[in-house]
């Protein structure tokens, strides 16, 4: 078995079969990433035959890139592409659309999409 044992009352070991272990996995902080399409509190619109901008951009990210850039490199290629390509905003009708994607990660390995 390749990985990690645990339990809540002890500390983590590594058991290594058939090779190198590698990543060891801390618990209670478990690998995660999230992002957002835009900042906490910000709205974004979306319409409803083409979705929001973050989502056009993303799935177009992914398809071109997939097997070829780590993950989190795709998500900054998208927050560039959705900040050149947003609307000019001319008036104050929506105080609250800021749409600048945000991620969190925690992610101690390279993610790539097959």
């Amino acid at each position: 078995m390749n990985g990690l044992q645990t339990d809540a009352n002890t500390n983590p070991r590594v058991v290594q079969k058939n090779g190198p272990v590698k990543s060891l996995v801390v618990p209670g902080h478990p690998d995660f990433l999230m992002s957002y399409a835009a900042l906490p509190g910000a709205t974004v619109p979306r319409s409803a035959d083409r979705g929001s901008l973050y989502i056009r951009v993303l799935a177009d990210e992914v398809r071109r890139y997939k097997g070829e850039l780590e993950f989190e490199h795709i998500l900054k290629r998208v927050t560039t592409k959705v900040r050149e390509n947003l609307p000019e905003v001319t008036d104050d009708s929506n105080p609250g659309h800021l749409e600048v994607p945000v991620h969190f990660s925690t992610m101690e390995q390279l993610v790539y999409w097959k």
